[in-house]
């Protein structure tokens, strides 16, 4: 019994000594883990703001934002002693956004004349070639319009130029919206059978890992669609809007679906960094 308690407080120093060694440890590794998670949201916030689409709907976001503040400083009392200040900026956003824009005319012409995904003599390829037309005179529409304004020239027919433009986009969504339907059966269709096949073959024996990544692949790309689906609704809802000439009289509804639709873009381009950063 004197032996035991003569070793004991020996055993306890030794206890000690592990103990903090083993928290030493866990501390480092906690340390470790936090340093490569802010490495990787630095490398994935780098990936995103390296594009112009990136740029583009980081500022869209923050132009709806403001959009959503002055709405509501104009049903709310009091009000904003800043209000011009944020009108200011809130504008030049949108004109910024703009004056980008124009660049992608050339795009959309290109889209025009390039090979549809979709066979041209079945009906689907006839909506994507219209889709692509739409998308073209919308962007030149919008963006013939704006220059005018900024230089002054005609502009009541300018004005009408952007209208028509409204309706170009509106119907342009209708027809991404029927041929994303149409690519989100097809996938989900594929999906699942991959998903069958794999439960099948892992109650025999063991799975095939090419197949596991490639069923995790395609519901990556799901949820893409998904996402690009609900965009396009807030689009459509916008778009009505401006063509209608509806946009003043619920400038509430239009800042809403437009924070819906750059927020929805923003995560389309998030999960895109996040694969390429992987």
């Amino acid at each position: 019994l004197k032996r035991s308690n003569q070793y004991k407080p020996l055993l306890s120093v030794h206890t000690k000594g592990r103990v903090a060694t083993t928290v030493g440890s866990n501390q480092y590794n906690i340390s470790s883990n936090n340093n490569n998670t802010m490495s990787h949201l630095l490398n994935i916030a780098v990936d995103m703001m390296s594009n112009a689409d990136g740029k583009d709907k980081l500022t869209k976001t923050v132009q709806y934002v403001l959009k959503i503040i002055i709405w509501r400083s104009l049903h709310s009392e009091p009000k904003l002693q800043s209000l011009p200040e944020i009108k200011r900026v809130q504008k030049i956003l949108s004109d910024s956004r703009r004056v980008f824009r124009v660049a992608d005319v050339l795009r959309e012409w290109k889209g025009v004349w390039s090979p549809t995904e979709e066979d041209e003599s079945q009906i689907l390829g006839k909506i994507e070639r219209t889709s692509n037309i739409l998308g073209f005179l919308s962007t030149f529409c919008e963006s013939v319009g704006f220059i005018c304004k900024i230089w002054k020239l005609i502009p009541n027919k300018a004005e009408r130029l952007e209208v028509f433009g409204d309706h170009c986009w509106a119907l342009g969504c209708l027809c991404d919206i029927l041929l994303g339907y149409v690519t989100l059966s097809r996938a989900n269709k594929l999906q699942y059978s991959l998903q069958k096949k794999l439960d099948t073959q892992e109650n025999g024996r063991k799975g095939d890992e090419k197949q596991r990544k490639e069923v995790h692949n395609k519901n990556w790309e799901l949820q893409n669609l998904r996402i690009s689906q609900f965009k396009l609704f807030a689009d459509l809802v916008a778009a009505f809007l401006y063509a209608r000439e509806k946009d003043s009289k619920y400038p509430g509804i239009v800042a809403i679906v437009g924070l819906v639709s750059a927020l929805l873009a923003m995560l389309k381009i998030f999960r895109r960094s996040i694969k390429k950063t992987l």
